[in-house]
Order: structure tokens, then sequence, then C-alpha cells
């Protein structure tokens, strides 16, 4: 893999640190970071998330890179298919993937380990009841990420 470059980005849900190689977003972390590179994958996903904070992007077009497991690629790639302001329930998600209804876990524990938060929309899926679990960047963050796409 090309030489990975870092940048922090301040948004109302706290700083995130920006990864990228020179073609692809790499990752997205609920953390600072002191490194201040910058290349046009990063000036992009610092514009989109400029853009969707601000309630005017709903769908993301900065190139990603996705290192998983064939299942987890399978799970984050129907997160991209849920539009901007909606949810589903882990249960729907592992039926979408093929999976059936007894594949939440599985689904769930495939979505944990997405490092492309926020792109690629984890926050958007919620328990069968219509509760909010599990989030990497904690569920405070889960519910104002929900707030924000539903007022927009």
């Amino acid at each position: 893999m090309e030489k990975l470059l870092k940048q922090n980005y301040r948004s109302f849900i706290g700083d995130l640190t920006l990864t990228a190689s020179g073609t692809k977003l790499v990752s997205i972390e609920f953390k600072k970071t002191q490194r201040a590179e910058s290349n046009r994958i990063l000036v992009q996903a610092k514009k989109e998330l400029d853009l969707y904070f601000a309630g005017k992007l709903k769908q993301f077009k900065v190139p990603l890179h996705l290192d998983g497991t064939e299942f987890q690629k399978k799970c984050w790639h129907e997160l991209l298919n849920i539009s901007y302001g909606q949810t589903i329930s882990y249960k729907e998600q592992a039926i979408k993937v093929g999976g059936g209804a007894n594949y939440a876990r599985a689904v769930a524990g495939a979505n944990n380990k997405n490092v492309l938060p926020i792109i690629i929309p984890c926050h958007r899926v919620i328990g069968s009841n219509n509760s909010l679990v599990g989030y990497a960047g904690g569920l405070g963050i889960k519910k104002a990420l929900l707030n924000l796409e539903e007022k927009n």
C-alpha cells in the first residue's frame, strides 16, 4: 500500500482523524491527530464532510479503500444502499445480505469493523425495536448523526 497521510478534521461531533492513500480514503477515526498532511483525497473528504455536516450532501463520492473479509465488504456495501435520513435494523440488513434474520449478530460484528464511519453509514442501523445500539463513536454521536439527517 502507498504511504498513508493523516489529517485532523474538527466537526460538531468532535475531532476525527482522516487517513488516506494517494488514491483513496482509508479510515475515519473518532480521535484527534497532530499530523496535518494533505493530498487531493483528504481535501475532497474534508469538503464532502463539510457539506454533509451542513446538511447539503447526502451521498459521498470520495473514493474508498475497503479492507476486510468478503462478508464484511458485503455488509458495508449494503450500508451504502441505506438512504440519507433512513434507518434499517440489523435484522433487515442481515436479510439484505442474504444471510437471513439469524445473521443479525454477524452483520453487527461486520458493521463494527467499518473503519469509514459516517461515509459508510453504519449509524443508520438500529435495533429491531428502534433502539440505538452499538456505534464505535458512541451512542451520543450516533444519535447526533441521525438527528442531523432527520432535519435535512
